[in-house]
């Protein structure tokens, strides 16, 4: 009886112990199989928003192209920012308002669109017109915007996210020259809103 008693004392045991090992291998299971579903979520989600940025950031980029090669790089504009450019008092402030007003139109449509901003600048760095503040220019942005000073040194476009003295977006900034002669360059920003807002609809 004693032995009976002792075997199958030790069988169950044996059994409980074997349960509790199986729930241990199971649980363990399904949470690698949790974790492993997460993983391939998450990276499936972070190559998913890594695409949709891309495509909004090429989207803006292509835009912006279009912008300067069919309405900035046109001969009238061109030549009314080389009369600015080499002008001084007077003649410069009515050459920069020409300018205005001939773009101010293309500049509300485009702001509708997220754009943050149309900047012309002089060869030597120096703002020459902000389309959203009008009445400032004259101040060096060479030491404060690298991508300014590399376009005027360079004589080459460039683009990305860019840090301002007030405000950062996606800049795109383009060379300016008349007659063969560089005479400073131009700049149109996109809103970190106007990416997300398009990574949003592709995503």
């Amino acid at each position: 009886m004693g032995r009976w008693l002792t075997k199958l004392v030790d069988n169950g045991i044996i059994t409980a112990l074997v349960l509790i090992l199986a729930t241990a291998g199971m649980g363990i299971f399904l949470h690698h199989n949790r974790m492993q579903k997460q993983r391939v979520y998450f990276t499936e989600h972070q190559e998913g928003l890594a695409t949709a940025y891309r495509a909004s950031v090429q989207m803006y980029h292509l835009a912006m192209e279009s912008f300067y090669s069919n309405t900035i790089n046109s001969a009238d504009i061109l030549h009314v920012f080389a009369q600015g450019a080499k002008a001084e008092g007077t003649k410069r402030s009515l050459a920069r308002g020409r300018l205005y007003r001939w773009l101010y139109p293309q500049y509300l449509t485009m702001r509708d669109h997220n754009l943050q901003q149309l900047h012309f600048h002089l060869a030597d760095g120096s703002s020459y017109l902000r389309f959203h503040k009008p009445d400032r220019y004259g101040d060096d942005l060479s030491e404060v915007r690298h991508s300014i000073r590399a376009v005027n040194t360079l004589h080459q476009p460039m683009h990305g996210f860019e840090r301002g003295r007030v405000r950062s977006g996606f800049r795109y900034v383009y060379p300016i020259f008349w007659e063969k002669k560089h005479i400073g360059s131009v700049e149109v920003s996109v809103t970190a809103k106007g990416i997300r807002d398009a990574m949003a609809e592709l995503y």
